[in-house]
């Protein structure tokens, strides 16, 4: 029996299923079909879903740097810091991208 089986023993599977997970299924359906109970593993998901908003940053000297020239450019990393404070604004709009992602959880922890 492969390692998932031995852990499944004890009806907890703490551990994501590896390429014997088949072979293992295949194992367990042969001695639960004789059996009244079911069973289940509970698997950990995530869902993530995108989101996306427009953000209108003031220039204040504060973004500027002067070059050599005098001309004065934006600093984009203060910029981008300035933009990202107005996304935390509860005045935002946000909208949904697409469709949520949902993936196995890297993680896979017993539900409390």
């Amino acid at each position: 029996m492969c390692s998932v089986g031995r852990h499944f023993s004890g009806l907890r599977v703490n551990r994501a299923l590896t390429s014997c997970g088949l072979q293992f299924f295949q194992e367990i359906r042969c001695k639960i079909r004789g059996m009244s109970k079911t069973f289940s593993v509970s698997v950990r998901l995530r869902r993530v879903t995108i989101e996306t908003a427009f953000v209108s940053v003031s220039l204040i000297p504060d973004l500027l740097e002067s070059n050599f020239d005098e001309s004065g450019t934006i600093d984009a990393e203060k910029l981008m810091q300035a933009a990202v404070h107005l996304g935390h604004q509860p005045s935002t709009v946000w909208n949904v991208e697409g469709e949520p992602e949902i993936t196995p959880h890297p993680i896979q922890t017993p539900p409390d």
